[in-house]
């Protein structure tokens, strides 16, 4: 008993603190393209407008009642990476001289813990396997998704810092030059977060909802929740 409560606890405090980052990048990208078009906004002020906006996707079901959803954000994802990727290579053979900055314990450190974020949505997978017509096949899928992530994570990370250096910034998507590219990524990437918000958040979501005798379909219940 004490073990699942604490293992809640931590899943719920996991997925919320993700939730709180796609928050967070959701209102830079969209900060990002307004500005473009000439109209400003502070930060704190996107973010409580993103948090309105993005409640209403959290009163659906379990992620087998918005499956599509997980499909529009791999394939958004694999877009805007492979869009980075192109766009930093060509930015690097731009530049007259790649430094690479001496690796540092800190550094290290902030690397892992961004990896660790970067898995983060495999406290989803109970919730995913509970839905799951066939759960013995649930190690595959398993091993087919971190297989995937790979694939996705490794080849951006490589390609940039090799490619820029030191002008690799925080949010790559900032590192890139103006222009058709880096709008299409942030759009890109601006679907993907909106659409993987409610899967993340949804895990301990249900868990309260049970505590409180809420039924974890479209109700109103839910939506006052």
């Amino acid at each position: 008993r004490w073990g699942r409560i604490v293992s809640m606890v931590a899943i719920s405090l996991t997925l919320y603190g993700g939730g709180c980052v796609f928050i967070v990048l959701i209102a830079q990208l969209l900060g990002s393209l307004v500005a473009a078009a000439g109209f400003q906004l502070s930060l704190c002020v996107w973010m409580v407008i993103v948090a309105v906006g993005l409640t209403p996707l959290t009163w659906m079901g379990t992620p087998k009642d918005f499956w599509p959803i997980a499909v529009g954000a791999l394939i958004t994802t694999c877009l805007a990476c492979l869009l980075v990727i192109v766009t930093c290579i060509m930015d690097g053979n731009k530049l007259p001289e790649r430094v690479y900055p001496t690796p540092t314990a800190d550094g290290t450190f902030k690397a892992f813990g961004s990896i660790m974020f970067a898995f983060a949505g495999a406290s989803t997978f109970p919730t995913i396997q509970a839905d799951m017509k066939d759960r013995s096949k649930f190690n595959i899928s398993a091993i087919m998704a971190m297989g995937v992530l790979f694939f996705i994570y490794f080849p951006m990370a490589a390609a940039c810092y090799f490619s820029l250096g030191d002008q690799v910034t925080d949010n790559i998507v900032l590192a890139m030059s103006d222009g058709w590219q880096r709008i299409t990524v942030e759009i890109m990437l601006l679907l993907h977060l909106i659409t993987a918000y409610p899967i993340i958040t949804n895990p301990p979501a249900q868990f309260f909802e049970q505590m409180l005798n809420i039924p974890s379909d479209f109700n109103w219940q839910r939506c006052a929740f």
